[in-house]
């Protein structure tokens, strides 16, 4: 993948949460929000890694609401707030996606060099928008 070893560098593209990037749907399941959390913090990272850099390689992470998945479908049953996260999903703004919406999205940052370092809100009703990182 990298330039150093003839490759012509290549793309990163790491699966976040919406519960990545906000607690304020999230805090039914902290574990699962720490470790989306930890994706973000660590593309970041690493997209501002030197020889990441050197090499052409871009990466980037994907923050979908719910996916309609098996995880989905058994994951509130397995906690004791399964009532309220079901009626959080029922919202709009946390709409479900099918697997195949991520992959679309997923290939469009890939095509799309403007991506870097970033993480990505993806929706199949808009293109996708980068959460910029915290300014110190």
């Amino acid at each position: 993948m990298g330039t150093q070893n003839g490759g012509n560098g290549g793309v990163v593209i790491n699966t976040s949460s919406l519960g990545g990037l906000t607690s304020s749907w999230c805090f039914y399941f902290p574990i699962y929000a720490a470790t989306k959390h930890g994706v973000v913090g660590f593309t970041r990272c690493v997209a501002k890694e030197p020889l990441i850099k050197e090499n052409n390689v871009r990466v980037s992470a994907v923050c979908p609401p719910a996916v309609l998945s098996n995880m989905l479908a058994t994951f509130p049953k397995q906690t004791c707030y399964e009532k309220e996260i079901l009626a959080s999903m029922k919202e709009d703004r946390l709409r479900k996606l099918r697997p195949i919406d991520v992959a679309k999205i997923v290939m469009d940052l890939i095509e799309d060099g403007q991506y870097n370092g970033c993480a990505c809100i993806i929706n199949r009703k808009m293109a996708p928008k980068v959460i910029p990182e915290a300014k110190l």
